[in-house]
């Protein structure tokens, strides 16, 4: 970095301005479109008590930042930018609301549908057992009736003779 005036060693303003902060903003970016991460965001730096950029990075359209961070330590008193490349937060948690409500009708609707499909089955099932006791009571009445007419004759029979 160029310094004006060796004594003190201050950084030149300018050489931030207009070198430093811009390649750092745009390096950062493209660092992580080397890994593979899909960039979407543009950076910005500002004063903290101003809205005017000191630097943006390419890409950066204008307009206020979605998320703000201080920058403390080497740069007291300046805030970092973020924005993202053709929606906003809000729109993103919208989106998240949206896809979150339609996911959570659609299960409430399976359920709804197992539910019914269970207690229909089960309505079934019983009706089937209600069927099967009602045969095997009539079967054994219609059976018991003859019996205890065969038994009756016997008894006579064994009186009789």
């Amino acid at each position: 970095m160029r310094a004006r005036g060796h004594r003190w060693g201050r950084l030149d303003a300018e050489y931030l301005h207009n070198e430093f902060f811009p390649q750092a903003l745009n390096s950062l970016l493209s660092h992580q479109e080397e890994q593979g991460e899909k960039n979407h965001a543009a950076l910005m730096l500002h004063a903290r008590d101003e809205w005017t950029p000191i630097a943006v990075s390419d890409g950066w359209d204008g307009g206020d930042a979605e998320v703000e961070r201080k920058l403390e330590g080497a740069f007291p008193g300046l805030s970092l930018g973020i924005k993202l490349h053709g929606t906003t937060l809000a729109a993103m948690g919208q989106r998240f609301i949206r896809q979150s409500f339609l996911i959570l009708g659609a299960i409430s609707l399976i359920l709804a549908a197992g539910i019914f499909l269970t207690h229909r089955n089960i309505a079934h099932e019983m009706a089937l057992a209600r069927l099967k006791s009602d045969f095997v009571s009539n079967v054994s009445h219609e059976l018991r009736t003859p019996l205890s007419l065969i038994r009756l004759y016997a008894e006579l029979w064994r009186w009789a003779a």
